[in-house]
Order: C-alpha cells, then sequence, then structure tokens
C-alpha cells in the first residue's frame, strides 16, 4: 500500500467513526474516493548461483599447468680429480624418450693463454637412461669453463654451466 491509500483508508474510518458516535449528525456524507491500487510489482528475478570457489593453491597449480609436455631432459657437467688433473663428462638423462643435439665448450685458460676443447652433435636418450655425451681431461694448472648445451627442433631445453 502506499501513502495515499493508507491516509485515504485513515480518513474514511475516522469519518465512520464519527458519524457512529454522533446520531444526531443527519445522514453525514461522505463519499469514498476511487480506490488506489498499488501497483503490482513482480519480484526480482533470482541471482545467477555462484561460480564453484576454487582455492588459490588450485589457481595457481592450473596456471602453472604446463599446455603440452615434452621431453626435456636434465644435462649435468660431471667433475672428477684424476691423476693428471680434472675429468670433466658431459651427461644427459631423460624421463623420456629425447632426440637432439648437444654441445660440449670447455675453455681453460692459465699462465700460457687459453684453449677451446668443442664437442657436439646428435643425441638420443632412451627413456630413464643416463647417457655420457662427452669429456676431456684437463691439467691441474690454470682455470676452466665448460658449458653443456642440449637442443631440438623446438629450441636450447637444457644447458648447464660448471666454472673451476
Amino acid at each position: 500500500m502506499t501513502k495515499t491509500s493508507v491516509s485515504l483508508s485513515a480518513l474514511m474510518l475516522i469519518a465512520a467513526c464519527s458519524a457512529t458516535a454522533s446520531p444526531n449528525m443527519a445522514a453525514a456524507s461522505v463519499s469514498a474516493p476511487a480506490a488506489v491500487e498499488a501497483p503490482v510489482i513482480a519480484p526480482a528475478p533470482a541471482p545467477a548461483p555462484a561460480p564453484p570457489r576454487v582455492s588459490h593453491a588450485a589457481q595457481r597449480a592450473s596456471a602453472a599447468a604446463p599446455v603440452a609436455v615434452r621431453a626435456v631432459p636434465a644435462c649435468q657437467i660431471r667433475m672428477s680429480p684424476t691423476a693428471n688433473g680434472v675429468l670433466i663428462q658431459a651427461t644427459a638423462r631423460a624421463d623420456r624418450p629425447f632426440d637432439g643435439e648437444y654441445a660440449l665448450i670447455v675453455t681453460k685458460s692459465g699462465g700460457g693463454g687459453s684453449a677451446d676443447i668443442n664437442q657436439g652433435g646428435p643425441v638420443s636418450v632412451a627413456a630413464g637412461e643416463v647417457v655420457t655425451l662427452g669429456s676431456t681431461e684437463l691439467g691441474a694448472d690454470g682455470r676452466y669453463r665448460a658449458v653443456l648445451t642440449l637442443s631440438d627442433g623446438s629450441g636450447e631445453v637444457c644447458r648447464q654451466e660448471r666454472r673451476s
């Protein structure tokens, strides 16, 4: 009900009570105003259900999930002391079969200058296998830097660098 309907109803009630209370009043005519109907208001539509809640950990996990799984091997440069100096070995390990290329570059520097040893070529690693890709032995004198890179058709997939 609107304010106007309530006020008119109250006025009519007061007039009716007054007419009943004063019987001497000769047919007091109170014209009732036309009833005013309140507009019908349809209920608001129910809100759409809320989307399911996802924890922050689940959001991070889905954001970090890889779109496509590649057979990415792990590469490692191993160093072992020898009687003459140090043995440097380049290895690769793969959880899935991997076919690609490797490059091992060892740079030795010392009092007499520096020298580069370059090894590389095709590599095929079976699932679960560890493969020695290349190796070299350096004398104990001087410093060295070894860089191992594995790549496939999409580019570099693993890189490791070691220094003495």
